[in-house]
């Protein structure tokens, strides 16, 4: 709060399930819920190219509005969703040159051990 101010932080939630009460408290009630599925590939883990770009648009309008603002991003282990959103929003931002060192990235921020390794265990449907 101290850095960015209060006001400044907004959730952006991969989740299938709506956020329980602890977690709309957390967030102060400021989560979009972008889920991940498309509509027309329910039960899939892999997005598809238009919710890919709804999740880049997203967070990148809202980082827009204020250099102070910090777009928080989770889904339920923190990883595979988060982390390829995150892989796709670093490349869309032109932070990184390909996708795969976004995934990379993203996931020794998050304290992964290997990140090369998860990339192995992802299905190639998920490989950027």
């Amino acid at each position: 709060d101290k850095r960015h101010g209060r006001n400044n932080y907004l959730a952006f939630s991969f989740m299938d399930e709506p956020p329980d009460d602890r977690t709309l408290v957390l967030f102060r009630r400021q989560i979009v819920k972008l889920g991940w599925w498309s509509p027309c590939m329910k039960r899939s883990e892999t997005p598809s190219i238009p919710k890919l770009l709804e999740v880049c648009y997203a967070i990148h309008a809202y980082l827009q509005l204020d250099p102070s603002n910090v777009a928080m991003v989770y889904c339920s282990n923190g990883k595979t969703r988060t982390a390829i959103a995150m892989a796709c929003y670093l490349k869309f931002a032109g932070l990184v040159q390909h996708c795969y060192e976004g995934f990379l990235h993203f996931l020794s921020k998050r304290g992964v051990p290997n990140p090369e390794a998860t990339w192995k265990q992802l299905p190639p449907s998920l490989r950027l």
